[in-house]
């Protein structure tokens, strides 16, 4: 059973949100030119936004491989448990690439093609099982360094990013992301949602909290002893 408690102060750096919704309501069909269908928020440069989505396989453990880079600046983040007492995450970029490398990338999982397809994007993690690698199309594997004890030097750069991108545009057209509504208005009837548990495992538990300086959730999750609560931060811009 669960034992983690939430300590009496969990808040460390806040998140800086760069970007701000637009007045009135987008989507779920058409956007404007300017703006990310998968967020609803404006992009530097719309041409990014006829590249195809990266889709990349992130670790989450050991917890050396925390904090990850590049995960503040997905447009979605999923987290898949994996077995094991762990959880691996599948990041969504698309219209924006981080600064720097993004990683570390983790070997592949069957569940990533069928949302691959749904972005018409490509994928890029550090190998997988030949029962896994069938499975999966548009595949682009990173290797890190040649220490296998070691699962936290696998990156990717985003300007290989970018080349991927094209190519895979190239191949198989551009993607025409649609199905989300914007809205600035909440709905009506609404409650607050302050606080999420979500217990993947009594070792990988994870808690959102709602910070209203910043606007947005804070993520925070267990140590591997299932007791120890810390924030999640991004190696990249060290919030």
């Amino acid at each position: 059973r669960p034992t983690a408690t939430l300590p009496a102060s969990t808040k460390t750096a806040q998140p800086t949100l760069t970007s701000t919704p637009l007045p009135q309501a987008v989507g779920p069909d058409t956007y404007p030119e300017t703006i990310n269908p998968l967020t609803g928020l404006p992009v530097s440069d719309p041409a990014m936004l006829e590249l195809a989505p990266g889709l990349l396989s992130i670790s989450n453990s050991p917890v050396t491989t925390r904090p990850q880079a590049g995960l503040s600046y997905a447009d979605f983040v999923y987290e898949l448990y994996i077995g094991e007492g762990v959880t691996r995450f599948l990041s969504v970029f698309y219209g924006e690439y981080p600064p720097e490398e993004v990683g570390p990338l983790r070997s592949g999982r069957i569940p990533y093609e069928t949302l691959r397809g749904l972005y018409r994007g490509y994928l890029v993690f550090g190998s997988a099982s030949d029962r896994v690698m069938v499975h999966l199309e548009e595949r682009n594997i990173v290797f890190g360094a040649e220490d296998a004890e070691d699962p936290n030097t696998a990156f990717i750069d985003p300007k290989e990013m970018k080349t991927i991108a094209a190519d895979t545009v190239s191949r198989r057209g551009t993607p025409a992301l649609s199905g989300l509504r914007f809205d600035p208005l909440p709905p009506e009837g609404g409650l607050p949602g302050e606080k999420i548990w979500v217990p993947y495992h009594y070792t990988d538990q994870v808690f959102w909290e709602y910070d209203k300086e910043s606007g947005a959730y804070l993520r925070l999750q267990t140590d591997q002893d299932g007791e120890q609560v810390y924030a999640f931060e991004d190696r990249i811009t060290g919030e």
